[in-house]
């Protein structure tokens, strides 16, 4: 009985130990649990000075620098170009963000000038605004025009047309700002991209607001020009002594052209006389032969050789 004992102990000792490795087994098949990382914090650019700035400074880029912070600060700018050329109302430390509260809060119209700039409003209507076509952000020639006040030939020959100004910004046209202008160009490039092909057919064509914008272009009564500083009293002096034209450039500067007469100022004197002048040229000139002086007519001779000896003597004789 005792060796029964012992064979049914030694029995269960093997399973156990079989047991056990097979557990052993399916515990090291087991998948590694994967290390969690962390994401790194997210960052935010924003605008510091490099050195003091004291207050009635103009910022220039020299003087900023942007770091990456983990919190985002409202108040705060996180481009250089939002900056460069604006004034500081109170002193900005040393590595110190520039906030908002430290810069002059401006109008619409008035963030868009650049320095050294002046917005000066003008009287348009549909003709003198290129037939309400003009737009904020456009550039524009004003053009002056002086008629005579006496009406006798002499004073209406120094009737006159000049160029005022050149590559003018517009800032607003009627209630239209530039900013304004911009943002809803951005927003009809956002929804247009999300639209489905019927869908940007139907957005291509003109909508009423559309067609609301264009009649208030043209019955816009004002426009605001970014004029240089220097210009103010030029373009004032001009819009009260003749009529104003608003003439629209292109996206590109114009080829310059080799003119024989001064664009930028002209009078109808020179007007009429350049148009003469013009005809004189255009006129063909007298013919060469015309010109040339008549040739004299070729006189012919005979020669006669007489030999007398050793000599020898040529004589001639003229025919008529």
């Amino acid at each position: 009985m005792t060796v029964n004992f012992l064979r049914i102990v030694a029995l269960l000792l093997v399973i156990g130990a079989v047991a056990a490795g097979w557990f052993g087994l399916r515990l090291s098949e087991r998948p590694a649990e994967p290390v969690i990382v962390k994401a790194p914090p997210m960052t935010y650019p924003q605008v510091v000075v490099e050195q003091t700035i004291p207050a009635g400074e103009v910022l220039k880029e020299t003087d900023l620098s942007v770091r990456m912070v983990e919190q985002k600060n409202l108040m705060t700018f996180s481009s250089k170009s939002q900056l460069i050329g604006k004034m500081t109302i109170a002193q900005i430390e040393a590595g110190s963000p520039v906030l908002t509260s430290q810069l002059p809060d401006l109008g619409p119209a008035a963030e868009m000038l650049k320095p050294g700039e002046r917005g000066i409003a003008i009287k348009v209507d549909e003709v003198v605004g290129v037939g309400g076509h003009i737009k904020p952000g456009d550039h524009v020639d004003v053009l002056l025009f002086l008629e005579a006040e006496n009406k006798t030939d002499k004073a209406v020959k120094q009737t006159n047309a000049q160029v005022v100004l050149q590559d003018v910004r517009v800032l607003s046209y009627g209630p239209d700002l530039q900013a304004t202008a911009q943002s809803e160009t951005t927003e009809n490039t956002e929804q247009n991209s999300l639209l489905g092909q019927d869908d940007a057919l139907s957005a291509g064509k003109p909508k009423s607001s559309e067609r609301s914008n264009e009649k208030s272009g043209a019955a816009s009564r004002s426009a605001v020009l970014a004029v240089k500083e220097f210009d103010m009293t030029r373009l004032m002096l001009a819009a009260n002594t003749g009529s104003l034209r608003l003439a629209l450039r292109g996206a590109e500067p114009p080829t310059p052209l080799e003119a024989t007469v001064d664009s930028r100022q002209i009078s109808l004197a020179e007007l009429a006389a350049a148009d003469g002048k013009k005809a004189v040229v255009a006129a063909p000139g007298p013919s060469k032969l015309a010109s040339s002086p008549a040739r004299k007519p070729v006189q012919k001779s005979t020669q006669v050789i007489l030999h007398s000896g050793d000599k020898t003597e040529t004589i001639s004789f003229k025919e008529n």
